[in-house]
């Protein structure tokens, strides 16, 4: 598990870097993100959030965790972060998208 979690870390960041996300390579990435929208660590939160964003269409099924965390989360900032998330996602995603 841990050379896996650096992995994908390593490959977050170069996708961030580089400005294209990969291949979702576990089928869980965004399953991931959306469990981080929900511990107790704002930063952790905001993370995710930011996370989720980047991954663009690929986070679609996201986006209700992404609506509950921009309407109710206690942190403005992942407040801020989720509703970036969600234009990120719905643009990338196309008409399409869920609102």
């Amino acid at each position: 598990m841990g050379k896996t979690l650096v992995l994908y870390f390593s490959l977050t960041f170069l996708s961030a870097t580089l400005g294209f996300t990969l291949v979702d390579l576990n089928g869980d990435q965004v399953e991931y993100w959306v469990d981080r929208l929900e511990t107790s660590d704002p930063i952790g939160r905001e993370e995710a959030a930011h996370h989720l964003g980047q991954l663009g269409a690929s986070a679609r099924d996201a986006v209700p965790a992404l609506a509950k965390a921009k309407k109710h989360d206690s942190s403005e900032y992942v407040r801020r972060a989720a509703a970036d998330a969600l234009q990120h996602v719905q643009v990338s995603a196309g008409p399409a998208a869920p609102r």
